[in-house]
């Protein structure tokens, strides 16, 4: 560990808004992906473990961008909240501000339930790659095929909860939110439960 991290933690734990539960939910992501690029990553090349090869190939083929990919989910979420802190500060002294105001907090609320719900987006397609790495990849890793699953699933559940506290802003585009939102979670619920099965058989 380095200084670098510490200074994610503490940007985290301060009195400061951002990076929240969606942020962080993005970096739970990421951490999910390294660790299974690891896991590939120790299963290429070795013969031991030949059965693993093409699908450990593919996933580090597949996921080359994915924790880049988290970071930038990370830092969009940051933006997305820090749009809707900055939307109700706007000025409210005459009916065309006040109009303005409004419209600017729809669109950043709109903003702050996108967000997260991109992240649950990558979150299955994630999990939806790991069952074929839990099967084949070094056994000596499965431990670390498991946590990258449960890594990946506690992302999707604190993304969702972000996506359905600004459920209430979003006017008609609501049910729309809430639908997709718990198609991904029960999709991500069992392919992570797939993958843990896989896991403890080869523990």
């Amino acid at each position: 560990m380095n200084d670098g991290y510490n200074s994610v933690l503490a940007s985290i734990e301060s009195s400061s808004p951002t990076p929240g539960g969606g942020a962080v939910s993005a970096l739970a992501l990421g951490h999910g992906i390294a660790l299974a690029r690891m896991v590939a990553a120790l299963t290429v090349g070795k013969d031991k473990w030949a059965s693993g090869h093409a699908s450990a190939e593919l996933f580090l083929t597949e996921s080359q961008t994915w924790t880049a990919d988290a970071l930038d989910m990370a830092e969009a979420d940051c933006n997305a909240f820090d749009s809707v802190m900055a939307a109700y500060r706007l000025p409210k002294e005459d009916d065309i501000e006040i109009e303005a105001r409004k419209d600017a907090i729809r669109s950043a609320n709109y903003e702050a339930a996108k967000s997260p719900l991109n992240i649950a987006k990558f979150c299955l397609k994630v999990m939806e790659s790991l069952p074929p790495l839990a099967s084949d990849g070094n056994a000596n890793a499965i431990t670390d095929a498991g946590s990258a699953a449960y890594l990946v699933l506690a992302a999707t559940n604190a993304a969702a909860l972000n996506v359905r506290i600004n459920l209430g802003s979003l006017g008609d585009a609501a049910s729309a939110f809430e639908s997709e939102i718990n198609q991904i979670l029960e999709s991500v619920t069992n392919s992570h439960a797939e993958i843990i099965k896989i896991v403890e058989n080869r523990m």
